[in-house]
This record gives structure tokens, sequence and C-alpha cells, in this order.
């Protein structure tokens, strides 16, 4: 899950900074990695969370 999200790191933000799903899918197979869909969702999840808080401190 680690190397998932530190891929996932790469992918541009989507609308309103949030992280798009297609991004970190995408960002994470070009980098020739398969991806189940759970996974996928746990990854972003920690990703968005990570950006939640990141804004938060900067407010």
């Amino acid at each position: 899950m680690d190397e998932l999200v530190g891929i996932g790191r790469t992918a541009p933000p989507g609308r309103d900074g949030r992280i798009s799903r297609r991004a970190v899918e995408a960002a994470i197979r070009a980098k020739g990695h398969s991806v189940g869909r759970a996974r996928l969702d746990e990854a972003t999840h920690i990703l968005q969370a990570e950006l939640d808080t990141a804004r938060s401190k900067a407010d």
C-alpha cells in the first residue's frame, strides 16, 4: 500500500483540488502495476486524507 500511495502522490489533483481516483489509477498503471478496486479506493482515501490534513494546517 505504501508504494501505491507513493505513486498516487504523483497524480495531478482533480476538481477543486480533490484527489481523482482515475488519476491515481492511471499513475499506478503507468508505473507498470496492476491494482484492484479495493486497494485503489484505499490508496485514494489515504491520499485525500493527507491532502485534507495539509489544507487544515495551512488554514
